[in-house]
């Protein structure tokens, strides 16, 4: 049974010299976490963190800093010490961003599953999206916007076009999730690595000055078995000053947002379906055979991207 540290007791018992005392109890608890055996080799006065890093099973990298501070101090007056001393783990030991490094892999896995471009003849063809009010949104005072539209509009296109044109930006982070990622039966297995937490997540971040968080698909909170769990992880971004971008098609929208953003102001933005007009421009920029059924053209213009 986990039985949490009687603090006053080890300020007792180790009264002389708390402060090594501390950092071997850290010690033992991150070899035993991440299984390291034989212990962990590491240099006097090693730079940033106690140890050299330690490779887990998964094939990352991980490091750990153990600070004593009694009760009379102030965390506030600590604040920046703190924010360098993970900064220059993250410069002096490469691979060692591992919360970082989990989230950005698995937004870059969702965008690997959007195609906002069509293979035809050994070229891409391009749908060109408007994606104004996104780059709107984020210098705006709101903290949501709705991209709706119907099934293959483009919603998701639009919004990968619009991340591409923001990547090379500095100050700004953006974590992507699919509506499936929120239902969960407590908000904590939210993650994929079970030694991190939402709240960490937040504490991670915090001090980034422009934070996005991207919900695809979202229509699929319908059938989701922990409703309750969705709306509160999607409040808690919210409350910690998230601006939150949210896909979903038009007929779930109103619903969406009565459940979910009560009292919550919101911009949006419809994806239109591509107009026959639009095709026709796109059949003689790129010659391809444009059926003459006009069903068969409505079924084109549906842009699920094959």
């Amino acid at each position: 049974m986990n039985r949490p540290v009687d603090w006053k007791a080890f300020e007792y018992k180790f009264s002389t010299d708390p402060r090594p005392a501390f950092e071997g109890l850290a010690y033992i608890l991150f070899c035993y976490e991440f299984k390291q055996t034989y212990g962990i080799f590491r240099y006097y006065n090693q730079p940033y963190i106690e140890t050299q890093p330690a490779n887990t099973a998964d094939g990352h990298k991980v490091g750990f800093q153990a600070k004593y501070y009694d009760a009379g101090t102030q965390m506030s007056s600590k604040e920046q010490d703190l924010k360098d001393a993970i900064k220059g783990a993250k410069n002096k030991y490469a691979g060692i961003d591992r919360f970082h490094e989990n989230l950005i892999n698995h937004k870059n896995s969702i965008l690997k599953h959007i195609h906002s471009t069509i293979r035809y003849n050994e070229k891409e063809v391009k749908i060109p999206q408007d994606y104004q009010k996104l780059t709107d949104f984020q210098e705006s005072d709101t903290q949501v916007m709705i991209i709706h539209g119907a099934a293959g509009a483009g919603k998701s296109a639009t919004v990968k076009d619009f991340l591409e044109a923001e990547k090379n930006q500095k100050g700004k982070i953006t974590l992507m999730f699919s509506a499936s990622d929120l239902d969960v039966k407590e908000e904590n297995l939210f993650f994929y690595d079970g030694n991190y937490g939402l709240q960490d997540l937040f504490g991670l971040y915090k001090n980034e000055e422009h934070r996005l968080c991207i919900i695809d698909s979202a229509e699929k909170y319908c059938t989701a078995k922990y409703p309750e769990v969705f709306g509160d992880i999607l409040r808690q971004f919210l409350n910690h000053g998230w601006k939150v971008l949210i896909t979903i098609r038009t007929f779930y929208k109103a619903t969406f947002c009565n459940t979910f953003l009560k009292n919550t102001t919101y911009s949006e933005q419809e994806i239109p379906k591509l107009k026959k007009e639009t095709l026709t421009q796109i059949n003689n920029q790129y010659p391809f055979v444009l059926p003459a059924d006009p069903k068969v053209q409505d079924l084109l213009c549906n842009l699920f991207y094959y």
